[in-house]
């Protein structure tokens, strides 16, 4: 069927095959693929990314100066997310007016835009450079935090959401240096071990290791003259998990999963 729509696009007295010549000259190479799969494999099955790349050539026929996209990564895996765009962009350099609506772009696939024209509740809250969105939005009180995917960070402001952003990795941090995994158990201060039962990493941790190294498990291979830790004992011994508290690290997570499903 897209073939047919290709032909009504084109006028005439113009031949298919030269529709497609024209466009494999003047557009990517993927594209070019897809036409090809258009005109002599109308009815093979198309894959996601492909089926997007045949509905912007169809509309390349015409040879359009502005082309507007909604939502073409839609429905798409992040690698067939990144071809589309990478195409549009490809597009948009050759002399036309590309315009696209995406939702939760990924960092990648934002930086491959030029320019964004952020919406938040209808209003226009950014409209720019995707290099001057960390520094706009610091001059305007979100500073970005360090290490944090700058996508991420322009959603939680655009939906108004922007303790998440300080509140994550505040409360974060400590459960991870109290799990047990930096900080063994018996290097804390008799003061600071409580601490260690409250975050949920510590049981996840914990719990991940004795069910990989606990219950009588064999010696690690080791084909070295002299391995430290290839005996389960030592290695038990070097991390603290001495005992089996396999269940007792099991209760708990059940008991916050319980708790989340009821305050949610």
């Amino acid at each position: 069927m897209r073939a047919f729509a290709a032909e009504l696009n084109s006028s005439s007295n113009v031949k298919m095959e030269e529709v497609i010549v024209m466009n494999s000259v003047n557009d990517s190479d993927q594209l070019s693929i897809s036409f090809h799969n258009l005109w002599f494999s109308v009815t093979t099955p198309e894959r996601g990314g492909e089926k997007k790349r045949v509905s912007i050539g169809e509309e390349l026929i015409t040879n359009p100066p502005i082309m507007i996209f909604d939502e073409p990564t839609s429905g798409l895996d992040s690698v067939s997310t990144v071809q589309v765009v990478t195409h549009l962009k490809d597009l948009a350099h050759s002399g036309r007016t590309v315009i696209c609506v995406i939702h939760q772009p990924s960092s990648y696939v934002l930086q491959l835009f030029d320019d964004v024209y952020l919406l938040s509740e209808g209003q226009c809250i950014y409209n720019g450079p995707v290099g001057d969105i960390v520094s706009t939005f610091e001059e305007a009180g979100f500073p970005c935090p360090q290490y944090y995917n700058r996508a991420d960070f322009i959603l939680e402001v655009a939906n108004c959401n922007t303790m998440g952003i300080f509140i994550l990795p505040a409360t974060s941090m400590p459960m991870l240096i109290f799990c047990g995994f930096f900080i063994r158990y018996n290097e804390l201060p008799w003061v600071m071990r409580p601490f260690t039962y409250v975050p949920f990493f510590r049981y996840l941790y914990e719990g991940s290791f004795q069910a990989l190294y606990g219950f009588g498990r064999e010696d690690l291979r080791c084909d070295k003259d002299y391995c430290y830790l290839n005996s389960i004992d030592k290695l038990l011994e070097e991390m603290d998990m001495t005992q089996n508290n396999y269940m007792w690290d099991i209760d708990p997570l059940e008991v916050m999963m319980l708790m989340l499903i009821v305050i949610h």
